[in-house]
């Protein structure tokens, strides 16, 4: 019995300490924590061909139209201007990036009868990717 609870404390022990190393690792802000300047609603994520972290989001601060920033290595900045869709942008659920590295975000676009539109960054401002609007009916 005495061999028994030897080994179990002994396991109880070695337990312990993985546990506490396992779940010792905590997240990490990336640059300052709440760095848009107001609140954000269908947030997403990518890294472009050179590892930089950006995120779009609709944006409550700029009548909730579509925002895109980057994280520089030091702070998050914006890419092209805060809020730059023409109108209130839906479900803004994905940036991606081209081979070239420019950025893409697609949106449901109020300000065309809700159907979908594209757009890029062309290294100094975003600009529609073929017609604003282009889907047949309302893009969700």
């Amino acid at each position: 019995m005495k061999r028994i609870l030897l080994k179990l404390t002994t396991f109880c022990t070695l337990m312990t300490g993985l546990t506490s190393t396992l779940f010792s690792q905590t997240w990490q802000n990336v640059g300052s924590s709440g760095f848009s300047a107001g609140a954000t609603t269908y947030t997403s994520i990518a890294f472009s061909t050179s590892g930089e972290p950006h995120v779009s989001y609709i944006d409550a601060e700029n009548d909730d139209k579509v925002t895109v920033m980057k994280f520089n290595g030091t702070a998050w900045e914006n890419v092209g201007v805060a809020g730059f869709s023409q109108g209130v942008a839906q479900y803004c659920s994905s940036i991606k990036f081209s081979s070239a590295g420019e950025p893409y975000v697609a949106f449901r676009d109020a300000a065309n009868s809700y159907k979908a539109t594209v757009m890029k960054f062309d290294g100094t401002a975003w600009a529609n990717v073929g017609p604003a609007g282009f889907s047949a009916g309302d893009a969700t």
